[in-house]
């Protein structure tokens, strides 16, 4: 019960089908979120790092993800 986030995470992972997006939530989870943004923008899904960038409030990023 120490760390029930990281057992969230884990959880989180398990039902993840793809290595690539586990990588970049487990980057999420260490705040690497360029790290993370950028797998998400090579797998091709703007739509993930955009969400990446909303659930921080990160705004300046995600105009420019937009445009």
């Amino acid at each position: 019960m120490e760390d029930y986030t990281g057992i969230q995470l884990i959880s989180k992972l398990n039902n993840m089908d793809e290595k690539v997006k586990q990588k970049a939530e487990v980057a999420c989870y260490f705040k690497r979120y360029d790290e993370a943004e950028q797998i998400f923008r090579d797998l091709d899904r703007k739509d993930l790092a955009l969400d990446l960038r909303m659930r921080l409030g990160d705004w300046a990023k995600v105009i420019g993800l937009i445009e």
